[in-house]
């Protein structure tokens, strides 16, 4: 049974979800944040999570609220500096990065979406932009990216990214669910603007800094219900609908607030206010706070750690330019583990 009393989808394959870790961190740090908020053991029986490493080894300092928590070694997507009111990127990393995720895309796809923290989100809905736009002809002949999952993400301030999304209209074709926190720097307004310049966005927004959070009740009621509605299953329709209502209710009761856009707007376009539930805590250094000396492209800020203890198996990574093979671990559903 899916937790927390949501419907159940009709039975059909999982998801199949391409995972973009954060600035200065890696797919199997990434892995391990989503199972410390308990979202890979919910989400099991929904998605197939494949987490890879970005094709360059970090090139500067771990930012200080991930080296003393979790073990290297780190990659990042790109480089970025802030000179005066611009963002200078380093523009041979970015453009490797791009044609490395084509060319996964082409040899591992067909892949349903993108998840994405921070840097990993940026990237994400770049990609998901280049894409729709048909400014990267290549990245356009493959079968279209469905939905993408952002967390603490912030639209890309890269000249050719703007590009694609000013060609969508500001508005990329894609349902999306953004995941960000009231207490998260970028929150204001970098994670409010991606979120505008989706089509058909779903906000969960929580207490929290720059962090994944644990989403239960009616939190993962919607996320779940945005899955099955992103998936494009005519038949599974019904299963988001009482999803939704389940998570209305659910909010109603823990106090927490449902929004709709509109009357008669879908079940994915519902915006919720995550609340913190009795007793529960970050454990570790400060979330959010400033941005990182990229202005705030990298965020490779603090992961949440929670007071529930969960199982863990250290999963040594490849320190190689490429994406990083590792074996599978505890501590998630099966078939929910795949690294490339």
């Amino acid at each position: 049974m899916p937790p927390d009393g949501a419907a159940s989808p009709c039975a059909r394959r999982r998801l199949r979800i391409l995972c973009l870790h954060s600035f200065r961190t890696s797919g199997k740090i990434f892995e391990e944040q989503l199972q410390r908020a308990q979202l890979t053991e919910a989400l099991g029986d929904m998605l197939e999570l494949t987490f890879v490493d970005a094709p360059h080894v970090a090139s500067g300092a771990i930012p200080r609220d991930v080296k003393p928590y979790f073990e290297g070694p780190y990659f990042e997507w790109f480089t970025a500096e802030a000179v005066g009111d611009r963002v200078e990127f380093d523009e041979a990393k970015l453009e490797a990065s791009e044609l490395y995720l084509t060319r996964l895309l082409e040899a591992r796809g067909p892949f349903d979406g993108l998840m994405g923290f921070s840097q990993g989100a940026v990237m994400s809905s770049a990609l998901v932009a280049l894409q729709r736009s048909g400014l990267r002809p290549r990245l356009s002949t493959l079968p279209p990216l469905r939905l993408c999952v952002l967390f603490a993400g912030m639209k890309s301030r890269h000249p050719q990214h703007a590009a694609a999304f000013a060609a969508l209209g500001g508005k990329v074709p894609c349902p999306s669910l953004h995941v960000y926190g009231d207490r998260d720097a970028l929150k204001n307004p970098h994670c409010v603007e991606l979120a505008d310049s989706f089509r058909n966005a779903t906000v969960l927004l929580h207490q929290r800094g720059h962090s994944i959070p644990a989403l239960k009740g009616p939190q993962l009621a919607v996320l779940r219900a945005f899955l099955v509605a992103a998936a494009g299953d005519a038949d599974a329709l019904t299963a988001d609908a009482a999803a939704a209502r389940a998570a209305e209710a659910a909010a109603a009761e823990a106090g927490g607030v449902v929004v709709r856009a509109a009357p008669g707007s879908a079940p994915s376009q519902a915006r919720v206010q995550a609340v913190a539930e009795p007793g529960e805590q970050d454990v570790g250094p400060a979330e959010g706070g400033e941005e990182d000396e990229d202005g705030g492209q990298g965020g490779g800020k603090a992961p949440i750690w929670r007071q529930a203890r969960v199982q863990r198996e250290v999963v040594q990574g490849q320190g190689r330019q490429g994406a990083g093979e590792a074996p599978a671990g505890r501590g998630s559903s099966a078939g929910v583990r795949s690294r490339l």
